[in-house]
Order: structure tokens, then C-alpha cells, then sequence
């Protein structure tokens, strides 16, 4: 018994005490290691972030003395409103239009006095995030409200009216003046709320215009409405917005006027045609007055620059020509054929006196002949394109 206790302590392996700490010792660097190691890692990671941040600020910091060219920075459109969304409350809107003056072309404004009335059922009060989208000055747009709180019509639904008078921006189209025809137009534009939470539509039953509305030296042909989706095409930094918050619903109404044809008749065409009269009557005369054949065309084309300099003064600087720019280029034109043929005639005439008087005075009858009938025929070219 005793021999083989002894065998099994001789077979034991001993352990010293020192082995033992030097295994713990190990153990527990190795558990350092590995604690600094990802310690090392977070480090290097909240380093790499910061100075990713830093170098983003110094490159926008680098950049504050210098303009930003913003990609896109146009947006917004309008397109038809094609459905009503589900979730949206119908306000139906209808307006009477009661006068239109102060048309300036200088500054595309002009004044409006019109009813606005509102119908809807439950929801928010309209009225209180209607927009004039157009409206120029608001603080001098007047909108009197005809209730001081929206009135419960027999069906249920609430009513509020106001009438309105202010100045309002229109886009003026002058290509075709003084023919032209213009659209005097009202936007309307919830301010608030998006496309899926409220939709303007028109009261196409008793909209309409005034009897006494009238606008000196214009016609009004009619009054037409359309209901839009105004698409801004951002979201003016409300990072909680969802996609749809660029969206509003908007209604125009539009008067359609036409300019009187007597205008153009008598104001602006009559002086030009008496002044071409003039200038063809230059060809007409003696060839040998040179003086009064060569002074006729010259004043023609003096007083044809005061006329256009007068018309023009009532249109703003345009990029594009306008109808009676068109007529007057023409007129010009002719003018200064006039006088070319006036000259060479005379040139003719002292080198050969009595040989082509014949001659110069049945070229100068055709060429007022030729001239008369291509003005009327690229004025009527002119005034019938559209």
C-alpha cells in the first residue's frame, strides 16, 4: 500500500508554485491585449470620424469667401390636377369679378377687385391659410370678410366670403402688340397645407364677371379656371416632412382681354401709312427735283423713328420684337430703298440729262408700285400670323 502511494506521487506531476503564477500571469496579459486591442480600434475609429468632420468643416470654412453654385436651383412647376387624393378636403372656391384697372406693362402688375367665397365641409378653416400666390403687396391687399366666422350653409358645409382689392403680378405676353391678348389671372394657393390634405376646385356655377366691368381700350372676352398641383420641388428645410410636402394645391382664375383693333388702326398704323404715303410720293415726282426727292424719304425716315420712339415708350425693354417692331423694320426697309433709288437716279441724271429721264422716272413708278404692294402684303403676312 505504501509502495504504491508512493508510485502514484512519484507519477504525479508536480506543479511548482511559481509555474502556477506564471500561467495567471499569462492569462491575464493576454486579457490586457485584447482590451487594449479594441480599445485601440474604438480610438481609431472616433478618430477617423472626427477628422473625416474636420475636414469637411475646414473645406466648407475654405469655401464661405467664395460663391456656391446651387445644383438645381430652379425648381417648381405646375401641373394639372388630374384626382382628387382620398385624404384631402374639397374646398371649393368660386370668384366675381367686379373691375380690373391700372394695367402696367412696365412693371406686368395691374389692380383687382373681385368676391372670393369658400365652401367646405369640416376640416380646418381655409381662410386662414388662403394665399394670393400672385398678390404683390401684401400688406396693401384688402380682404374684407363678409362673416366673422365661416357660416353653416342648410347642408352642412361652411361658407366664408371676402372681397379683395390689391395689386397683383401678371406675366404680360407683348409679342403680338398692339394685337395682342392678354390674361389677367388670380392664383390661389393653400399656404399650409400639402396636396393630400386639402384641394382647391372652382365654382364653376356662379363664378363669373361682372356686367359693369369694363377696361378702356380692351375687350373682355371670358373667364376660364383650372385647378393645379404646385410642385416647389423642396421641402424649404423641414427635414421631418415626408415626400409629399412639396406639394400644394392651387386654382387659377383667368380673364382673357383683347386689345381694341382701333388702337392699332388708328393710333399707330395711320400716322406710319401717311408717312410711307410720303416717302412713295418721292418717286413719284420730276426726276429733276432733286432736292424735294431727296428731302421727302430723309424726313419720312426722321418722323418714322419719333413714332416708333412714342409707342415704345409705353412697353417695357423686351428681349424679342414685337409686332409693330416687325412693321416698323419693314417700313424702315423701304425708306431707306427709297432713298438709295433716289440717289443712283440722280447720280444717272447728271451723267446722262436728257438720254434716261424716261428711263429713271418708269423705275422709280415701278418701284413705289412694287413697294406698296409688298407692304400690304407682308402687314396682312404679318398680323394674320399666330
Amino acid at each position: 500500500m505504501r509502495a504504491a502511494r508512493r508510485d502514484a506521487l512519484v507519477r504525479r506531476p508536480r506543479v511548482s508554485r511559481r509555474g502556477s503564477r506564471r500561467r495567471g500571469c499569462g492569462l491575464a496579459v493576454r486579457h490586457r491585449v485584447r482590451g487594449l486591442v479594441v480599445v485601440a480600434a474604438v480610438l481609431a475609429v472616433c478618430g477617423a470620424a472626427l477628422l473625416a468632420a474636420c475636414g469637411a468643416a475646414r473645406a466648407q470654412a475654405s469655401d464661405l469667401g467664395v460663391p456656391y453654385r446651387h445644383p438645381g436651383a430652379k425648381s417648381g412647376r405646375y401641373t394639372p390636377l388630374t384626382r382628387v387624393p382620398a385624404t384631402a378636403d374639397v374646398v371649393t372656391i368660386g370668384a366675381y369679378w367686379v373691375n380690373i384697372y391700372g394695367i402696367d406693362f412696365q412693371s406686368d402688375t395691374c389692380y383687382i377687385t373681385a368676391y372670393v367665397w369658400l365652401t367646405w365641409t369640416g376640416g380646418a378653416d381655409p381662410t386662414l391659410t388662403l394665399e394670393f400666390a400672385n398678390a404683390v403687396e401684401d400688406w396693401q391687399l384688402q380682404k374684407t370678410m363678409a362673416y366673422p366666422r365661416p357660416k353653416i350653409l342648410p347642408d352642412g358645409s361652411r361658407y366664408q366670403e371676402m372681397r379683395i382689392n390689391g395689386l397683383f403680378h401678371q406675366d404680360y405676353d407683348l409679342r403680338r402688340y398692339a394685337l395682342d391678348t392678354q390674361h389677367i389671372v388670380l392664383y390661389l394657393e393653400d399656404g399650409t397645407r400639402t396636396l393630400d390634405e386639402a384641394v382647391y376646385l372652382a365654382d364653376r356655377d356662379q363664378s363669373g364677371l361682372d356686367n359693369g366691368l369694363a377696361i378702356p381700350g380692351w375687350s373682355v372676352i371670358g373667364l376660364t379656371s383650372q385647378s393645379f398641383v404646385h410642385d416647389y420641388g423642396t421641402d424649404f428645410g423641414d427635414l421631418s416632412a415626408g415626400v409629399d410636402a412639396t406639394r400644394f394645391t392651387s386654382l387659377e382664375f383667368v380673364v382673357e382681354i383683347e386689345r381694341d383693333v382701333d388702337y392699332f388702326l388708328w393710333k399707330l398704323m395711320f400716322p406710319l401709312v401717311i408717312v410711307l404715303l410720303t416717302n412713295w410720293l418721292a418717286l413719284l415726282l420730276r426726276p429733276n427735283w432733286i432736292d424735294l426727292r431727296t428731302g421727302m424719304p430723309a424726313t419720312a425716315l426722321l418722323t418714322l423713328v419719333f413714332l416708333q420712339v412714342a409707342y415704345s415708350a409705353n412697353l417695357p425693354e423686351l428681349s424679342y420684337l414685337v409686332l409693330m417692331d416687325k412693321i416698323y423694320v419693314m417700313a424702315y426697309a423701304m425708306i431707306i430703298v427709297t432713298l438709295a433709288q433716289v440717289i443712283w437716279s440722280n447720280h444717272r441724271l447728271k451723267q446722262h440729262q436728257l438720254d434716261v429721264t424716261h428711263e429713271v422716272r418708269r423705275l422709280d413708278v415701278a418701284s413705289a408700285v412694287i413697294q406698296f404692294a409688298a407692304f400690304w402684303s407682308v402687314l396682312g403676312y404679318l398680323v394674320a400670323m399666330r
